[in-house]
């Protein structure tokens, strides 16, 4: 696969207490060497979209780690979270 792969993720989330307006957050966060960065990328239950619109890939080689995050917040302040991690090496 490819960095500029247009990738998916969606979810599904409920709250204990029956609270319907729920808040999405998506967060990826990079590094690559000195190269970091954190950034919000959507607000939706599911996201679509390319990595490489959001992080600085370029020339930078080596190994990259890449934290995708989902954060959802209750009416009340409560919040669940879930993420995954990938981690791969670029050789131009």
């Amino acid at each position: 696969s490819s960095i500029s792969e247009v990738l998916t993720f969606t979810s599904t989330a409920t709250d204990p207490e029956g609270e319907d307006s729920l808040v999405y957050e998506w967060i990826v966060s990079y590094v690559n060497g000195g190269l970091s960065g954190t950034e919000t990328i959507g607000n939706t239950a599911s996201f679509t979209g390319k990595l490489s619109d959001t992080i600085p890939f370029g020339d930078n080689e080596g190994l990259w780690t890449i934290e995708i995050r989902l954060n959802v917040s209750d009416p009340d302040g409560n919040i669940g979270t879930d993420f995954v991690t990938l981690s791969f090496v670029i050789i131009n």
